[in-house]
């Protein structure tokens, strides 16, 4: 389970309630003390002393909201888009409005799919030997959201491609790759780099790791 400090927004869910929370209660003293005091014999500096006091652990959690905001500003976005090449197509991957989306773009031979046939029945990919569009709904296991391909039910299964050779961040790799008939080491390491950027917390791209469906380069 990870740690609230390796969680930004959730830091900044809680710091925002206590900055909100901490500024209602400061206006409500500062009413009480001074606009309707409660205890007009109460003397000024008191008073004073007393919204002092208070305002310290508002200030305090204002401060980690501004702290976290820039740190989820500096954090790295997310990979948006990648291509992956088999052995008959190549496929450029991206996330629009939140879900992931297929597009072929290359076509060797015949193929019930054309070029420019998108595919996007799913609200995650999941890549390995294929990439299968899925549901992350209806796991095997007692948890319903379920990003491992191997214990989501078949139902919630999307569209797929053929067998994965080879994954590319950039256009001109991937027609390279395509056209090239022998395997090259480098096409392994960009593989890895854009597996790398996806990363294993990823909100639409999730990396098969369970032998059957798990990428082999």
């Amino acid at each position: 389970m990870k740690k609230l400090s390796q969680m930004p927004k959730m830091r900044l869910a809680l710091y925002s309630y206590f900055s909100v929370l901490g500024l209602i209660i400061l206006v409500f003293i500062i009413i009480t003390e001074f606009i309707h005091p409660h205890n007009p014999s109460e003397s000024l500096v008191l008073r004073i002393v007393f919204i002092l006091v208070c305002s310290i652990p508002t200030s305090a959690v204002v401060r980690g909201v501004i702290v976290t905001t820039k740190e989820i500003l500096k954090m790295p976005k997310k990979l948006q888009n990648f291509y992956a090449v088999t052995q008959t197509s190549i496929y450029l991957v991206q996330v629009i409005n939140g879900s992931p989306v297929l597009k072929k773009i290359a076509l060797k031979g015949q193929s019930s799919f054309p070029v420019g046939k998108v595919l996007d029945d799913g609200t995650m990919l999941s890549i390995g030997k294929q990439l299968i569009l899925f549901i992350p709904e209806g796991g095997k296991k007692i948890r319903s959201f379920q990003k491992n391909i191997a214990m989501v039910d078949h139902c919630y299964w999307g569209s797929h491609t053929p067998p994965v050779k080879a994954l590319f961040l950039k256009e001109k790799d991937a027609f390279n790759c395509f056209f090239c008939k022998s395997k090259h080491k480098k096409w392994i390491t960009k593989t890895k780099k854009v597996l790398k950027k996806i990363g294993s917390d990823h909100p639409q791209f999730t990396i098969a790791t369970d032998p059957d469906f798990e990428l082999v380069l």
